[in-house]
C-alpha cells in the first residue's frame, strides 16, 4: 500500500471534520486538511506496521487497511500531543491491533523454512549434520541439567 492509499482509506473511514481536526492539531480554526501532516502520519503508520506486524500494508486486505487506518490516527494523536496519556493509549491499542493483523494475515510470524541441502544420517551422536559440522567447531554445548558432557571425541559407546 502507497502512502498516498493510505490517507484515502484514512479519509474515506473519518469523518472529515475529524481528518482535519487531526491533522490540523495547533490550529483550531483550520477549515481544510493538512495533506502534509496526514503524508507524515502515514509514513510513521507504515513504520509502525512493519515495525509490529513483520510485513508491508497491503491495501487488497481488509484487515491490513483496519489496523493501517488505526495506526495512523493514533500517530496523528500523537502528534497532537495535548493529552500525551490519550495518545499513548490509542497508539498502544494501534500497536496491539497491527500485530493482530501482522499474525493474522502472516507477518514476520510464518517465514516458511527451505533448504537446498540433502539430508545425510551419521554413525556418530551429535545433533550438527556432516554438512554443517564445520561451521560449529569450536563450540561446546552446555551440558544436560545434573550431569556432564560427553566427550565428543570417543567413540567406545558407539
Amino acid at each position: 500500500m502507497s502512502i498516498a492509499a493510505l490517507v484515502t482509506a484514512f479519509e474515506a473511514r473519518v469523518p472529515s471534520a475529524r481528518v482535519i481536526q487531526l491533522s490540523n492539531p495547533k490550529d483550531k480554526t483550520a477549515t481544510a486538511k493538512n495533506s502534509t501532516q496526514l503524508t507524515n502520519a502515514s509514513t510513521d503508520a507504515h513504520a509502525l506496521f512493519i515495525m509490529h506486524a513483520g510485513a508491508v500494508i497491503d491495501t487488497d486486505d481488509s484487515v491490513h487497511v483496519f489496523a493501517g487506518v488505526q495506526a495512523m490516527e493514533a500517530v496523528l494523536l500523537l502528534y497532537a500531543a495535548t493529552s500525551t496519556s490519550e495518545a499513548e493509549r490509542h497508539l498502544k491499542r494501534a500497536q496491539e491491533v497491527v500485530e493482530a493483523a501482522g499474525m493474522v494475515r502472516g507477518g514476520r510470524d510464518t517465514i516458511q523454512m527451505a533448504t537446498s541441502s540433502e539430508v545425510t544420517t551419521t554413525r556418530d551422536r551429535t545433533d550438527i549434520p556432516d554438512f554443517d559440522r564445520k561451521n560449529f567447531d569450536g563450540y561446546q554445548a552446555d551440558p544436560p541439567r545434573g550431569g556432564e558432557l560427553e566427550d565428543p571425541t570417543n567413540t567406545s559407546a558407539l
